[in-house]
């Protein structure tokens, strides 16, 4: 693996914050990062701490809630953590160019270590083994480590782990995949523990797990009892090759940012005709039809869009930037008008307290507006 950032030191995190790093060629790459929670308990106040992340402005929320991130797997919780450490590997194909990592915290959390590493220089990979090494601190049932997978379709994974065997409190370990607790068959009494360390089992013992995860975002968690070690983990069919039309993109991707995928598919058929070479006569270019402009918010917004002409870089872009004109008009009765209408006339001609003058907004915006609501 190629170490292409790593943090200096641990540190507190009480509101948001971020960091950059540059990727010189698409691949697969491995972003690590530990942190404490503390629970309500011990902080002897009126709530847990909580962090959560997000890359390139992606969130990482409850597969069964999308509005939920601080509660995600992803995230740090420490109601679940009870103030000791849990690492989240995320497992994400990166373009080219800069991406960034945003730390967002309720309350406050503790950063332990951040770091980023290329793995493969593609975007799939037949065998992939990661050597972990990673002892949890000593406590009771929490939650300990995090694999998520973004946008990969995943065959089998095989772990190899050591649990030590106490008379009266062993190490034991839960697996989630998905939000599905992965059932022991050995022992009733502790059936949601699929690892026990016990006489018949060993000391070290090592699964294979067969999945078979379409491409998408997947979680597979590991709960910690006691001190047990997770020593290595291997991936196999590991890929992010898909037969997706461009429109099954716009959709998937739009979905991810909590967007109508409908409105959006009629945003970019008015704007390219999905045309990812499409160049207006002002300049426009791309799906999303971005303006130099444009490129520049979106640059401040945390993403950087260095080829337009990329559909993937032209879609995260496009859709960074109508997400935040989306906010930026949410309390506003007239919202997505003012949105498509900022979009396509420009943010300095739609004041954030006037409603919408139909009769003095140029003819080529009113039929956009018209185009993607009314179709």
């Amino acid at each position: 693996m190629e170490l292409i950032y790593k943090s200096e030191k641990e540190k507190e995190v009480s509101k948001p914050q971020s960091i950059s790093f540059t990727i010189d060629k698409l691949g697969i790459c491995l972003i690590e990062i530990s942190a404490r929670a503390k629970s309500e308990k011990q902080l002897k106040g009126s709530d847990d701490e909580d962090l959560r992340i997000e890359i390139d402005k992606r969130k990482f929320p409850q597969l069964t809630n999308s509005k939920r991130y601080f509660d995600s797997p992803a995230s740090f919780s420490g109601g679940t953590q009870k103030g000791l450490k849990k690492t989240v590997y995320f497992l994400h194909v990166l373009e080219k160019g800069k991406h960034t990592i945003a730390l967002i915290p309720d309350m406050s959390a503790t950063i332990l270590n951040i770091s980023v590493s290329k793995v493969t220089d593609n975007a799939n990979v037949s065998n992939l083994g990661l050597n972990i090494n990673n002892q949890a601190e000593d406590g009771d049932r929490r939650s300990w480590i995090t694999f998520v997978l973004v946008d990969l379709a995943l065959e089998e994974f095989i772990i190899e782990l050591n649990l030590k065997r106490r008379f009266l409190d062993s190490d034991d370990i839960k697996v989630v995949v998905d939000g599905n607790i992965k059932r022991n068959t050995h022992n009733f009494f502790r059936r949601f523990w699929y690892f026990i360390a016990s006489l018949f089992a060993g000391e070290v013992q090592t699964e294979i797990f067969n999945e078979n995860l379409p491409r998408g975002l997947h979680y597979i968690e590991f709960w910690a009892d006691r001190m047990p070690i997770l020593k290595s983990i291997k991936f196999s069919g590991l890929s992010s090759d898909t037969e997706e039309t461009i429109q099954e993109k716009i959709e998937r991707k739009a979905k991810e940012f909590g967007l109508d995928p409908n409105l959006i598919l009629r945003v970019v058929e008015r704007e390219s005709a999905f045309d990812p070479n499409a160049v207006s006569p002002v300049g426009a270019k791309g799906l999303f039809q971005l303006m130099d402009i444009t490129i520049e918010q979106i640059s401040k917004l945390g993403f950087e869009v260095t080829n337009p002409f990329d559909v993937d870089q032209n879609i995260q872009g496009g859709l960074i930037y109508f997400k935040w004109l989306f906010e930026r008009y949410s309390n506003d009765a007239e919202q997505l008008e003012k949105t498509l209408a900022a979009w396509n006339w420009g943010l300095s001609n739609i004041p954030l307290d006037e409603p919408l003058d139909y009769e003095t907004m140029p003819k080529e915006t009113r039929e956009f507006i018209r185009f993607v609501v009314a179709k």
